[in-house]
């Protein structure tokens, strides 16, 4: 279960651009280095599918390593007889909802309405949960929540591959190969550039760092081959938040700090569903960008 928890956020994160910081970044940097927009809607038509598809097969994976015990029927019971769990939904509960629905519209509305910022909505949906008379979350909540050892992890390895960013390392790296694939088929270099990118979190295990260094060239790339900068680009992103292979992101950090599982563990089962995503994403993004004129 701590290892299907942060597998399933990371999956979730790609349905919309609005599930990961690095779908920002992503569509940031394509915008930045070719003009291209992904639209909210679009972007949701290559990570919907990809995530109902990874969800089932990632928990076929893990059940399948770890073996899990079959649940006895007294723990069942004792789990639905449990009396913490309210019958009905609370206030604060609905006001989750009714906040949580709103910020979804307004995302998916940007799709027309360019002037509506995907960020800004996400922070404006953040603030709404402090405000008073709201009674859903108070700074103590969410300071006592956050752990901060793991922050400060995260920032010497985020600041590592600044360095490697900086240094023109990562550039040398990324073109020292890409220009090679320009005469491939299209499925065939979007399943490269997945796993490429996938085993990237081995010397650089900062997503942000690999988005950076991949988009540039990535665009440049595309204009070779003659395809939208957007298809590569959405693969590498995806890729770029699996992070499933090493505990050094803060969402497998979250669970992995409280010692159920160890390195070896999350590799094992990462290591294939790191694969599997890879080659889901390079066949499926190419394909339904065909249909949405890409």
């Amino acid at each position: 279960l701590m290892i299907a928890v942060p597998f399933g956020a990371i999956v979730g994160g790609i349905a919309t651009p609005a599930g990961s910081s690095i779908n920002i970044l992503c569509l940031e940097l394509l915008e930045k280095y070719s003009g291209t927009t992904v639209r909210f809607l679009d972007w949701m038509l290559f990570g919907i599918p990809t995530m109902l598809i990874l969800a089932p097969v990632f928990t076929l994976v893990i059940c399948r390593i770890f073996k899990p015990d079959p649940l006895k029927i007294d723990v069942a019971a004792i789990l639905r007889e449990n009396d913490s769990i309210p019958e009905k939904m609370t206030a604060g509960e609905i006001k989750t909802i009714i906040i949580l629905a709103i910020m979804m519209f307004l995302w998916i509305i940007s799709t027309w309405v360019p002037t509506i910022n995907v960020t800004v909505v996400a922070i404006g949906g953040m603030i709404a949960f402090f405000l008073p008379g709201m009674n859903i979350f108070t700074w103590n909540e969410f300071s006592n929540e956050v752990g901060w050892d793991t922050l400060l992890l995260i920032g010497s390895i985020t600041s590592l591959g600044s360095a490697v960013v900086s240094s023109g390392l990562s550039s040398y790296l990324m073109n020292s190969f890409l220009y090679s694939l320009a005469d491939c088929n299209i499925y065939v270099v979007a399943i490269i550039i997945a796993l490429v990118v996938t085993w990237l979190h081995f010397p650089l295990p900062v997503s942000a760092a690999i988005m950076t260094m991949s988009i540039e060239p990535l665009c440049q790339l595309s204009q070779l081959m003659g395809v939208n900068p957007a298809i590569l680009s959405v693969v590498a992103c995806f890729m770029a938040g699996c992070v499933m292979i090493l505990p050094l992101d803060p969402i497998p950090l979250i669970t992995y700090k409280r010692k159920y599982f160890t390195i070896p563990d999350m590799l094992k089962a990462g290591l294939v569903c790191s694969t599997i995503w890879s080659v889901i994403s390079g066949i499926w993004i190419p394909l339904v960008s065909g249909w949405m004129g890409y």
